[in-house]
């Protein structure tokens, strides 16, 4: 997850640049499809990694109550601070600084989730059945 949050925070600035100066077609659908597919890739580990930090007993309520309030707070409140901020700033480039901190904010939770995968051991168990020679 952490790799392609940084990614897209390192493009998110130059692709809304691309798209401010040229104001075409092209860097609009490009650029925002490069920046939607590059935060794409890590949704999968996104959702396990939510998943598997709540306790058991609460982990379908907690999950579809965190989600939901972040797509309610910053979904439905994007398109108004947006607009708020290109009128008073009057720079076209605020959107960018919008998503960059929101990009940031995500990065440094993302940093401080604890790892929950098993550690990896360098000796291998194995079954019986695996350890046996087959005797003709």
């Amino acid at each position: 997850m952490i790799w392609p949050q940084i990614a897209a925070f390192l493009m998110i600035y130059p692709v809304l640049l691309w798209i401010t100066e040229s104001r075409s077609a092209l860097a609009l659908l490009g650029g925002l499809g490069a920046l939607t597919l590059i935060g794409a890739i890590p949704n999968s580990a996104f959702y396990v990694s939510m998943a598997e930090g709540l306790p058991k007993n609460i982990r379908d309520g907690a999950f579809a109550t965190i989600y939901a309030f972040a797509i309610a707070i910053f979904g439905g409140t994007a398109q108004v601070v947006v607009t708020w901020l290109i009128h008073v700033t009057g720079n076209a480039l605020a959107p960018a600084w919008y998503m960059l901190v929101a990009s940031a904010a995500g990065l440094c939770a993302m940093l401080m989730m604890p790892e929950t995968a098993p550690p990896a051991t360098s000796e291998r168990t194995m079954t019986p059945a695996a350890t046996s020679t087959r005797s003709s």
